[in-house]
């Protein structure tokens, strides 16, 4: 392992915990929806 991994490894549950902590999850949506669009010359913008 290097040390680059063994910090992220270590660090990123930490940055993860913070992330979720600050999450308002009364304004988090319950879906996405995404539309693909494969004829982009045709598509509005």
């Amino acid at each position: 392992m290097t040390v680059r991994s063994i910090l992220k490894s270590a660090l990123y549950p930490l940055y993860e915990r913070r992330l979720v902590a600050k999450l308002d999850l009364t304004k988090t949506p319950r879906h996405i929806g995404a539309i693909l669009d494969g004829n982009r010359r045709w598509a509005r913008e």
